[in-house]
Order: structure tokens, then sequence, then C-alpha cells
């Protein structure tokens, strides 16, 4: 790209002659033909890699996102399996592409079964996404398709409101990480609750005598809380971010004192009216869609 042919040429004769068997060069192969959208060539390098070099992850990866690019799902989900398997440390970037592929095979042959494991992978890289702080936009995508396909979850007519109190540190984390890094959260709710729910994160007033909460942000609930044998990850859903407040204001909310940390809380007909009164005409519109169910 600088122009500078001659000093490449060197470089590369160089390569060939310390070593003939060099991956560096198939790879550049590969990702030349990428740039040029040239999938059908660079299946040949792609899979030259892996045959050489088999237990390498990102050379795996390689091969299923062309045959991804290709609309040949089934070989890339045998791809992106076998490399979900060598790479201990689990790669979002596969995630999310063997979660788009199950996906499109699933919408394809009609399968609940692939849904479900596509939900299942996708899910995954959303947690994966959280931890790292990476947008979640490619995963949630996919199971908005997926859940209009299939028809899953369709939408709450009586989206219940719930409180959440977050432990000190991740409140803290909430009010002043960027908006990117908080779109969205993974918690653990009430069996109860159901896509389309709303949710009041808070965390405790700067006043430890305080009677007051701080509240932080409103989430929406993605999806129905999920059974898992271990406690510690039973009930747990994705919340995405609708609106997170500038100033953290100090409320009180009726029935709902010495609220535990990490235990999300529904609020009732009462409650929620109490909190649109203090929070009105401060914060009404971020808010309407919660404070419509006021009645």
């Amino acid at each position: 790209q600088t122009g500078q042919k001659e000093e490449l040429a060197f470089f590369y004769n160089r390569i060939l002659e310390l070593y003939p068997h060099s991956p560096f060069l198939d790879l550049c192969e590969f990702q030349g033909l990428i740039d040029q959208n040239e999938f059908d060539q660079a299946l040949v390098p792609a899979r030259k890699l892996t045959t050489h070099f088999p237990l390498n992850p990102n050379y795996g990866f390689n091969l299923g996102y062309t045959y991804a690019k290709l609309e040949d799902y089934q070989k890339a989900i045998v791809e992106f399996e076998r490399q979900n398997d060598l790479d201990l440390e689990q790669n979002v970037d596969t995630l999310n592409w063997y979660g788009y592929c199950l996906a499109k095979e699933a919408i394809f042959q009609e399968d609940q079964h692939l849904c479900q494991k596509a939900i299942g992978v996708l899910h995954h890289a959303l947690e994966l996404s959280a931890q790292l702080g990476t947008p979640p936009t490619f995963a949630r995508n996919e199971l908005n398709q997926l859940e209009d396909f299939f028809q899953i979850n369709q939408d709450n007519p009586s989206p219940r409101v719930w409180l959440l109190k977050l432990p000190p540190t991740q409140y803290h984390s909430l009010r002043t990480a960027e908006q990117s890094h908080i779109h969205q959260l993974v918690a653990k709710l009430d069996p109860k609750a159901k896509k389309g729910d709303f949710c009041f994160v808070f965390g405790a007033d700067h006043n430890p005598k305080s009677e007051k909460i701080r509240l932080g942000a409103l989430y929406r609930v993605d999806n129905d809380p999920k059974f898992h044998p271990l406690p510690d990850y039973r009930n747990q859903a994705h919340l995405s971010l609708v609106n997170r407040l500038e100033m953290a204001l100090p409320i009180t909310i009726k029935g709902h004192d010495a609220l535990k940390d990490s235990i999300a809380y529904e609020m009732e007909e009462d409650a929620l009216r109490d909190l649109h009164e203090q929070l009105d005409p401060f914060y009404e519109e971020p808010f309407s869609e919660v404070f419509k169910l006021v009645p």
C-alpha cells in the first residue's frame, strides 16, 4: 500500500529462503483476497493454513469466516465448532460468527433445535462482550432476527417493573463508565420476569444512615430468565440500557426498605406511582414508556 514494492519483494523472497513453509505468506495472500472480497479464491490459502496448522484457532476462524461469507453455513458451523473447542479462552468473534451461521441455518431449515442452539451461543457471545466491554450489536441483531422469525417471546402486553440494587463497586462502574460499556447488563432476576419488562437499577445512598436510594439507570429485559443448575447463575437475563440518569437521584420508595444487593424486587402500583411523582418533571420523557403503566 505504500508503493515500496522492491522492499516487499525482498522480504518476501527472504522469508521463502529462510522459512519456505512459513504461514505468513499464505496469511498475506488470504488477507489480500479477503480485502478484495474474493472469497472463493481465499478458500485456497485458508484451507492450506488449517491443513498445515490444525491446532491454530485463528487459522480455523479464517476458514469458517470465509465459508460464512460464501453462505456455506454448514461447513462454517463445522469449522467454528472445531475452533471453539480449541480456543479454551473463548473468542467473541468466533462465538458471534458461529451463532450467526447457526441462526441462518435455523431460519433456512425452520429448525427449532438449531434455533435454541444459536440462541445459547449468541447469549454466550453477549456475556463475553459485556466482560470485554465490546459492542454487543452483532449478537443482539441475530437474536432479534431469530425471535422475529420463530416468534419467540412476543411483545409483553403487561410489562412488570423491577428494582435491582447493585453492589457498590458495580453501581460505581454503572455511573462512571462510558455508556458503550454499560449498554448490556447481565442480572439475576425473579423467575416471573419476562422479556419486555423494565428494570430500574440503583445503589445505596452516600449517607449510610439515609433511608434513600440512588437511582442510576433504566434497563429493559431482553429475554426471559434462564434456568441454570448452579444457583449463582440461575434466572439470569440480559438487559439493554434505556437511559442513564445524568444525576443519581436520591429517592425513597414505599414498601421497599432494606433492599439487598443483586436481588430484583417487583414494583407494585403504589411504589411506581410514588417513583413517578419524585421523578416528574425532571425525567418524565426518558421514562415515559414506564410511566404509561401508572394507573
